[in-house]
Parts: C-alpha cells; sequence; structure tokens
C-alpha cells in the first residue's frame, strides 16, 4: 500500500516537473560549462525483460493488493538550496530504492515528455465578475506549454460542458477559452 501511495503522490507532480523541467539555470559569466550537450534516449521497444509483470503486495489491512507493471515511471524534479532547476543530470547520478533493495533503472530520460492537460474552467454565477480574468489567465496558462502539449477545456457551471477535445491547436483551445459563459448553479 504505500508503495502505490508513494507511486501516486510522485506522479500527482508530474505536471510541475514538466513545467519545471524546460527551465534552464543560467550559469555565472565566470564559469565555463565542460558539459557535453545531453543527447535524448530512444523509448525502448518492449522486450521479455519490459514485459509487464505481476506485482503483489499485502496493505496495512491485510488484504492483497495486485498489479501488473512492466515499466514504472518517476518523474523527478532536483533543486538547489535556492530552490533553482538543476539541469543536465544523468542516470548516473540517480539511485532506486524499494524496501532498501536498489532497483535497477532500466530506462533514463532527462527530457521531458509532451502532456495532455485537462483545463477546467468555473463558469457558475459566483465568477461573474471575473470572467475576463479567468480566461486571460487561461489563455496565460496555454502560452506556457510546449507546443506538443495537448490542452482539453472543460467548464462547468450547473452542468459540466466539453468545449474542446484534447489537441496542440492554440486557436482552438483559445476559441475554446473564451465561448465560456456565465451561467446560474454549480455542479462543485
Amino acid at each position: 500500500m504505500k508503495k502505490i501511495f508513494i507511486l501516486i503522490v510522485i506522479l500527482a507532480g508530474a505536471g510541475s516537473l514538466l513545467a519545471q523541467a524546460r527551465r534552464t539555470v543560467p550559469q555565472p559569466a565566470n564559469e565555463k560549462s565542460n558539459k557535453r550537450p545531453i543527447q535524448p534516449t530512444p523509448t525502448p521497444i518492449p522486450t521479455a525483460e519490459t514485459q509487464p509483470e505481476e506485482i503483489s503486495d499485502i496493505d496495512d489491512s491485510g488484504e492483497l493488493i495486485k498489479v501488473d507493471t512492466g515499466l514504472v515511471s518517476i518523474p523527478v524534479r532536483v533543486m538547489d538550496r535556492k530552490n533553482r532547476f538543476i539541469a543536465g543530470l544523468g542516470q548516473q547520478s540517480f539511485k532506486v530504492f524499494e524496501n532498501d533493495a536498489e532497483q535497477e533503472i532500466a530506462y533514463f530520460s532527462n527530457e521531458a515528455q509532451p502532456f495532455t492537460v485537462a483545463l477546467v474552467l468555473d463558469m457558475s454565477y459566483s465568477t461573474t465578475f471575473k470572467i475576463d480574468e479567468i480566461q486571460n489567465a487561461a489563455i496565460a496558462f496555454i502560452a506556457q506549454l510546449r507546443p506538443s502539449d495537448k490542452v482539453l477545456v472543460i467548464s462547468f457551471d450547473e452542468e459540466t460542458h466539453m468545449l474542446c477535445e484534447a489537441t496542440t491547436d492554440r486557436k482552438i483551445i483559445e476559441t475554446a477559452i473564451r465561448q465560456t459563459k456565465i451561467a446560474t448553479g454549480t455542479s462543485l
């Protein structure tokens, strides 16, 4: 149970981790970097070694939990003491342990992968005088994403409205955001 909880906590921070991965730490002008450029690592093709295996554990209540997994993704963000992102770390900088046993890192990549964002906008009556701020903030947020990141737009009032499916087309996304209208009631 602890393993599942830890995995959920790690995955919950993936959005902020991916956003941070785009930032670079400026180096002082008096320091020269001897680092080589980081080459992207190709996505591995599943083999017998990466095929799903069944993992089981007993949670705190004594119930048996079974999970099929082939690859567990652990996104990480490394910051210095001044809360600045540290870029360029390689596989040799990391170790993964499970129950005090070091685990093999079968695949390592330090590049951010595209992701999908569900943008949910509150259009209930309580936001009547804030619609411009909500729309402008949503568009500013979208502008921070990478071109390969997908966005789907949903609004809610007394009902939930799917305004656009997941897409990378920023014009469609902005049009969906701008078409939101205030209504009465709230579904949340």
